[in-house]
């Protein structure tokens, strides 16, 4: 026997009989008083107490303290530790090294597809896209690892935009009828860097509510983003108006192209300029790396860069003109069509 696989024996040999002798004295009163399983108590003999970790080989570490009043809480208290955890055993622990965090979450998540099958959250589109998706949140992503609850009961004593965030905070996504990946991740702190930070979500997103939850469907990220870009005009019919004038919109111009009033879906719409829960302030698009029209002009832009205005914009002169001095932001025209505005 190695030296290693000695000690290690050796170890078990002295743990066993203090596991045992905690468990004599905590064991049988923990299960009474909460109707978990004893095996249970026996592992919080050792896993109730405070300031142990797992270290991983990137050297990171991980709490493994189980709080008693969790398990009494979970919806999973009736189940064996072992019932999860089945590769833990008195004679294999801790047993296998990991990586990092991130691997030893994800293959302890997948002991919940033990009961969870495949078949059944594909049936519930909150749960399709974890099944379709390998880079969705793992299950305790969402129902914590050992308070186990419904979504529903975590979200209760939340409310505005953290009961949305509550999920929408994770790496979540949905496939589209076209097979494209629509992210559904919202960055919290996009949100309070927007200008749009006292807003709420269903400011926006009306149909959705701590009540309503519709499923939404769209053929193409594409069609997705025109749908939306249809909220602003609840507070903006300014810009709206403005828009439906320019040539991004309107055939009023001999020789534009036949864009969003003909359904082009390619014709920019308010989430190509100004993004979706990124919107910033004004003076963030009067920088060159700001600049929205650089998206689809490109190589208009890099001309731009390197004539007198660009030049100057790029030593920090503020006033000197950009894309929307002359073709001006919402009612874009050509520039052989622009009038001086009026003051």
């Amino acid at each position: 026997m190695k030296e290693k696989d000695l000690n290690h024996a050796l170890l078990l040999a002295h743990l066993i009989p203090v596991l045992l002798f905690l468990f004599s004295l905590t064991g049988p009163a923990i299960a009474d008083k909460g109707g978990i399983p004893e095996d249970a108590a026996m592992c919080l003999a050792c896993h109730g107490s405070e300031g142990l970790f797992m270290v991983f080989k990137d050297n990171e570490k991980m709490p493994v303290t189980v709080r008693y009043s969790d398990l009494t809480k979970s919806v999973h208290r009736s189940l064996k530790c072992t019932d999860c955890h089945q590769e833990i055993s008195l004679q294999n622990h801790p047993g296998k090294k990991f990586d990092s965090k991130m691997t030893f979450v994800q293959e302890a998540s997948r002991a919940c597809m033990t009961c969870h099958i495949d078949e059944k959250l594909k049936t519930m589109p909150n749960h399709a896209f974890v099944v379709e998706n390998a880079d969705a949140p793992p299950c305790t992503g969402c129902h914590t690892s050992h308070a186990v609850k419904r979504v529903s009961a975590l979200k209760s004593s939340l409310s505005g935009n953290d009961y949305c965030l509550f999920c929408h905070h994770l790496k979540i996504s949905k496939k589209l009828a076209s097979g494209e990946v629509l992210s559904l991740r919202v960055d919290p702190a996009n949100l309070v860097a927007s200008v749009h930070n006292m807003h709420t979500c269903n400011d926006c997103h009306s149909e959705f509510s701590q009540d309503s939850h519709p499923k939404k469907t769209y053929a193409t990220g594409r069609e997705h983003s025109i749908a939306i870009s249809g909220v602003c005009r609840k507070c903006h019919e300014d810009k709206t108006s403005q828009v439906r004038g320019s040539i991004h919109y309107n055939l009023s111009f001999p020789w534009g192209d036949k864009l969003m009033q003909l359904g082009d879906l390619k014709a920019p719409v308010c989430t190509d300029c100004h993004g979706f829960h990124t919107v910033g302030p004004k003076t963030s698009d009067e920088t060159l790396s700001g600049i929205p029209c650089r998206k689809c002009h490109e190589n208009i832009f890099l001309i731009y860069e390197k004539s007198v205005h660009g030049i100057a914009k790029t030593r920090g002169e503020h006033k000197a003109p950009l894309c929307s001095s002359c073709h001006f932001a919402h009612e874009v025209r050509f520039t052989a069509m622009t009038v001086p505005r009026l003051p």
